[in-house]
């Protein structure tokens, strides 16, 4: 199956991890503006971060955290007011807007596409991440 559609999305939460991960996030809780310019809840996404998005991102997540949830979510999650984006390449949506199969976006270099006021957050490579980059090029 191959994915067909690709979003930026707001993130608006997320949920706590668990086991390697219980210090770190577990999924972000994405949204994105209807036509009226609404935020509308779309979906989830946990897999396929590195060691240094995990915790990044994890940083920033802790710093904005709020009270009050901005959409209604039907998952029990953290509630953040980030400029926090992330773009999203997904299968389809459900009738409900969510969607189905989602994965963040990698660009070139295999980095994912997490955006913080604007810019792609920058991710420090360790030198073992490095060494199995540049074993790519040839």
């Amino acid at each position: 199956m191959g994915f067909y559609n690709q979003k930026r999305c707001h993130i608006i939460g997320y949920t706590e991890g668990t086991g390697a991960r219980k210090d770190l996030f577990g999924s972000l809780i994405l949204a994105r503006e209807d036509d009226e310019g609404y935020l509308r809840y779309c979906g989830k996404v946990g897999t396929g971060f590195n060691n240094a998005e995990l915790k990044q991102v994890t940083k920033i997540l802790r710093e904005y955290e709020v009270e009050k949830e901005l959409v209604e979510v039907p998952d029990p999650h953290q509630p953040v007011k980030a400029p926090l984006e992330v773009t999203v390449k997904f299968y389809e949506t459900t009738s409900g807007g969510v969607f189905r199969f989602p994965a963040v976006l990698k660009d070139s270099r295999g980095i994912n596409q997490i955006h913080f006021n604007g810019d792609t957050i920058p991710v420090k490579l360790r030198p073992r991440d490095l060494r199995s980059m540049l074993g790519g090029l040839k």
